[in-house]
C-alpha cells in the first residue's frame, strides 16, 4: 500500500508539473520569445520579484547578490532598503542560488548543451529573426520550471491529504480529481508563476497535513520539527500566510472550546507552528508586521485561554465556551492594538481599509487600487455554477452536513467538558498507577501459590 501511495504521488507531481507548463505554454508560446520578450512576460509585480532572481543569479558570486539585495538602492531610490526585510523575496534567492550551482555543476561536465538548445525564430517578414534558447540551462526557463514543480508538489500534497483523512488511496484520487477539474479556481500559477502564493501554497497544504497529522496520531519529535519546517516555508515567502495561520488559530481554539480537543493535543501544534512563524520573523530582519500579526495575537491569546483553564474550572461546556470567546477577543485586542502603538506600525492597515470599503462607502487611494481589479471583488454567481457542474458544491455540501451531524451529537452530548486542571490529571495518573500495582501484585501471589 505504501508502494501504491508513493507512485501515485509521484505521478501527480509530474503530471501537475506537466499540466501547468503545458497550459503556460499554450497562453504564452514562451519556448519561441526572445530572451527579453520572455521576461517582458513577467508584468506588474511578477517581474518585480524576477528582478531578484536574476540578481542572485547573475551576481559575480551569490554573497555579492546577496547584498545587493541586503542593501538595495534601486527599488526606492533614493532610498537604500533591505528587500529581504521589506519584501517576500526569500524564494527568489533560494532558486537563484539553485540556478547558479545547476549552472556551475553542468558546465563543469560540459553538459550544457544537453540542457540549453538554442535556434533562431523566424516570425514573418515584417518581425526580426531572433535567438530563443529552450531547457533548464536558460535562466527564465529555470525559474518557471521551478514554480512548475511546486505547483505538481502541492497537487501531490492534496494526494496525501485525501488519503490521510478518508483512510484509503481512493480518497486521495479523489481529491486531486477534484483540484485538476476545478483548476482555474484554484490557483493562478498557469497564467503568472511568480506570484507569492505559487511558492507558499503547497507548504500551507503540507502544514495543515502535518497538524492534522499530529492531531489525529499523536506527536512526536520528528512531526514537530517537520512542522516547524513546513510552516517557516509557507510563512517566508507570501506575506499572506499569516492570515492562514490566523485562521487555522482560530478553527483549533473553536475545536478546544467545544471540548473537541484538549491541552495535551492542541499545544505540541500551537508551540511547533508559532516556532516556524519565530524563524521566519528572524529570517525576515524582525519585520514589524509580522510580529504585530493577528496570527500571534490569536496564538497569545489562545495560550491565556488554556492557563487560564489550567487553574480554574468550570461545570459545564456552555460556560466553558462562553468564558474561552471573550478571554480571547480580548487578550487578542490588546495585544494587536499594544503592538501597532508600540512598534508604530501601520502597514497592514491598507487589509482591513479593503475590508472597511467592500462592506461600506468608505474609499481611499489603497481601496481604490485594489478594489478595481476583478480578483478582489466579491465571488460571481458563475464560480458557483462551474463549480456545481463538476460536483464539488454539492459533494462539499453534503460532507458538511455529515459532519455538522457528527459534531453536533458530540458538543452537545450530556459530558463535563475537557478541563486542564493539573490536580484532577495527577490524581487520575496516581489511581490508575495503584491499579495497575494491585494488578501486578495479585498476579504475583497467584504465582506463588501455584
Amino acid at each position: 500500500m505504501v508502494l501504491l501511495k508513493l507512485l501515485i504521488f509521484s505521478s501527480v507531481i509530474l503530471l501537475g508539473y506537466l499540466y501547468c507548463s503545458t497550459l503556460f505554454e499554450n497562453d504564452r508560446f514562451f519556448s519561441h520569445l526572445s530572451t527579453l520578450e520572455r521576461e517582458m512576460t513577467f508584468r506588474t509585480e511578477a517581474g518585480f520579484y524576477y528582478m531578484f532572481y536574476k540578481t542572485i543569479a547573475e551576481a559575480p558570486t551569490f554573497l555579492e547578490g546577496w547584498r545587493q539585495l541586503v542593501n538595495d538602492t534601486g527599488t526606492e531610490y533614493p532610498s537604500q532598503i533591505n528587500t529581504l526585510q521589506r519584501f517576500n523575496v526569500y524564494p527568489e534567492v533560494a532558486v537563484g542560488g539553485l540556478f547558479r550551482v545547476f549552472r556551475s555543476v553542468v558546465t563543469s561536465l560540459d553538459m550544457m548543451s544537453y540542457f540549453k538548445q538554442c535556434y533562431g525564430v523566424d516570425r514573418g517578414q515584417t518581425m526580426a529573426r531572433v535567438q530563443s534558447c529552450v531547457g533548464a540551462g536558460d535562466l527564465s526557463v529555470f525559474y518557471v520550471n521551478c514554480i512548475f514543480l511546486l505547483a505538481g508538489l502541492q497537487m501531490g500534497v492534496v494526494f496525501l491529504m485525501g488519503c490521510h483523512l478518508s483512510d484509503s488511496v481512493l480518497g486521495g484520487v479523489l481529491a486531486v480529481s477534484a483540484v485538476f477539474f476545478n483548476f482555474g479556481e484554484c490557483s493562478r500559477v498557469q497564467w503568472i508563476p511568480p506570484l507569492r502564493e505559487s511558492f507558499s501554497c503547497p507548504f500551507i497544504l503540507l502544514q495543515t497535513l502535518l497538524v492534522s497529522l499530529i492531531l489525529k496520531s499523536g506527536h512526536s519529535k520528528l512531526r514537530q520539527v517537520s512542522l516547524v519546517i513546513a510552516t517557516v516555508c509557507c510563512a517566508l515567502p507570501w506575506q499572506f500566510s499569516q492570515f492562514v495561520l490566523f485562521t487555522q488559530t482560530l478553527s483549533l481554539f473553536g475545536s478546544y472550546s467545544l471540548s473537541l480537543l484538549n491541552k495535551d493535543q492542541i499545544t505540541p501544534v500551537l508551540d511547533s507552528v508559532f516556532v516556524g512563524y519565530c524563524i521566519s520573523t528572524l529570517c525576515q530582519f524582525l519585520n514589524t508586521m509580522l510580529i504585530s500579526s493577528m496570527y500571534v495575537s490569536a496564538y497569545l491569546a489562545f495560550r491565556a485561554v488554556i492557563l487560564l483553564n489550567s487553574h480554574v474550572t468550570v461545570p459545564s461546556k456552555a460556560l466553558l465556551f462562553a468564558r474561552n470567546v471573550p478571554v480571547f477577543v480580548v487578550v487578542a485586542g490588546v495585544y494587536k492594538t499594544g503592538s501597532a502603538w508600540l512598534l508604530q506600525h501601520s502597514d497592514d492597515a491598507h487589509i482591513f481599509s479593503i475590508l472597511r470599503a467592500k462592506f461600506t462607502d468608505y474609499k481611499d487611494f489603497h481601496t481604490l487600487l485594489y478594489t478595481c481589479a476583478k480578483a478582489f471583488d466579491f465571488i460571481e454567481l458563475e464560480v458557483f455554477y462551474r463549480l456545481t457542474l463538476t460536483l464539488l458544491v454539492p459533494t462539499a455540501l453534503a460532507v458538511l452536513a455529515r459532519l455538522a451531524y457528527i459534531y453536533g451529537r458530540v458538543v452537545f452530548k450530556e459530558t463535563p467538558p475537557v478541563q486542564d486542571n493539573p490536580v484532577e490529571k495527577n490524581e487520575k495518573s496516581s489511581r490508575k498507577e495503584r491499579e495497575i500495582r494491585k494488578a501486578e501484585e495479585e498476579e504475583s501471589e497467584s504465582g506463588t501459590e501455584e
